[in-house]
């Protein structure tokens, strides 16, 4: 049963429910009579062992064995709420399942759970320690932002994502992220200032934007280098007096947000080896005259490399380069420094450009919203998964939003 099915149905009072119904999406029977009896008998709805709502609880609970979802928002703003007990039965806890609940300070946490999903312990301020049991492939995003008082965090072999803002303003003063983590997701660990020691494995071939962002650990880096490069992704780069930057040979991936530093900066030039270009990969580089793309590069989002900020810029690449065609599409001026073998036959993708018509408008967004919402359409799935998470979901059109805002 699909997220807010029957929510604000107000005149409700009876629901026959099937054995058969296995999933509850998120405030199904929200502010309808039938809940708020059932909340009456039990402060704890449970329905085909999915627990839709905990919203009364107060002080310590323990849920019962035998429950294996928490659906989602079921304790969100639970004022009251200050530790609960995880049977080993439960698997699932769903989007915003203990969304903004400020007392709670400790939760068990099975280590047959499998899913942690978006927001699920958002803003919890004084919760403490966390482990994240290694049956949990993806910890979704924004988890655990804003949990300012979480100071320990174990996360356990087997974890494969950290979603983008993950853990972004927790108290935390060191992370081990296992080997076996591939993806960590954009501003994954921003704004915790007091973050001075960080294991990343070499597992992690993808690093978000700004993903350490404000911690000391990054500001230290800095500070030592002008290029902070780990895993050969770069992820920030401070800029000198110089006014061109070359970034070094060996590096395959820039991170969004990686050149912020460097608005004066006139001339990049990207080496041999990057496949793609992401949106808002130059953000603040309003100077920007030359971009130097190579032959590697399959793919550009549809970055700000189009925005007015960049009238002044000329992108240079190989001819026949998937750079030169991109420029051509997007009425940036080109020049060839070189000629390259013909890659007319790679697959051309603009980021945002859901029908493939080379231009990212309305009509791209629309689109999106109806294939994810009424699984109607074709789209371009790679044009379609704005934030390269391998998924297309809601996130992908507020980041659309974004682009074209």
């Amino acid at each position: 049963i699909g997220g807010w099915a029957f929510k604000e149905c107000t005149s409700l009072e009876n629901v026959t429910i099937p054995d058969s119904a296995s999933y509850f999406g998120t405030l199904v029977f929200e502010n309808t009579p039938w809940l708020e009896k059932q909340k009456e008998e039990n402060a704890m709805v449970i329905v085909n062992n999915c627990l839709i709502d905990g919203k009364s609880c107060k002080g310590e609970v323990v849920v019962p064995d035998g429950v294996t979802t928490i659906a989602g928002c079921a304790f969100e703003e639970c004022s009251d709420l200050k530790k609960i007990i995880l049977p080993d039965s439960v698997t699932s806890i769903g989007e915003c399942a203990f969304q903004f609940c400020k007392n709670l300070e400790q939760i068990i946490i099975p280590e047959n759970l499998t899913e942690i999903g978006e927001f699920a312990f958002e803003r919890c301020s004084r919760l403490k320690s966390v482990k994240i049991p290694g049956g949990v492939e993806k910890i979704g995003s924004y988890a655990f932002c804003g949990c300012s008082g979480l100071s320990e965090l174990t996360i356990s072999s087997g974890v494969k994502e950290i979603g983008m803002y993950a853990f972004a303003g927790c108290n935390l003063e060191s992370a081990v992220i296992p080997e076996g983590v591939t993806y960590i997701g954009a501003e994954a660990f921003c704004d915790c200032t007091g973050l001075s020691d960080i294991t990343i494995p070499e597992s992690a071939v993808y690093i978000g934007g700004e993903a350490f962002s404000g911690t000391r650990w990054i500001e230290k880096l800095k500070a030592e280098n002008q290029f902070v490069i780990v895993n050969n992704i770069l992820l920030e780069c401070i800029k000198t007096d110089d006014d061109s930057i070359t970034v070094p040979d060996g590096v395959t991936y820039i991170s969004e947000y990686a050149f912020k530093w460097c608005g004066n900066v006139k001339s990049i030039t990207l080496p041999e080896g990057i496949s793609r270009i992401d949106y808002f990969t130059f953000k603040n580089c309003e100077d920007l005259e030359k971009l130097v793309i190579p032959q590697s590069v399959t793919k550009i989002d549809l970055c700000i490399l189009q925005s007015l900020y960049y009238n002044k810029l000329t992108i240079y690449g190989y001819e026949n380069s998937f750079a030169q065609k991109y420029a051509e599409k997007c009425w940036i001026p080109f020049e060839v420094i070189s000629s390259g073998a013909d890659t007319s036959e790679k697959q051309e993708t603009i980021s945002g450009d859901i029908d493939n018509n080379g231009v990212v408008s309305v009509s791209d967004l629309a689109a999106l919203i109806k294939y994810i919402i009424m699984s109607e359409g074709k789209i371009s799935l790679s044009a379609s998964d704005i934030n390269d998470d391998g998924q297309v979901n809601i996130l992908d059109v507020i980041l659309l939003k974004q682009m074209l805002v």
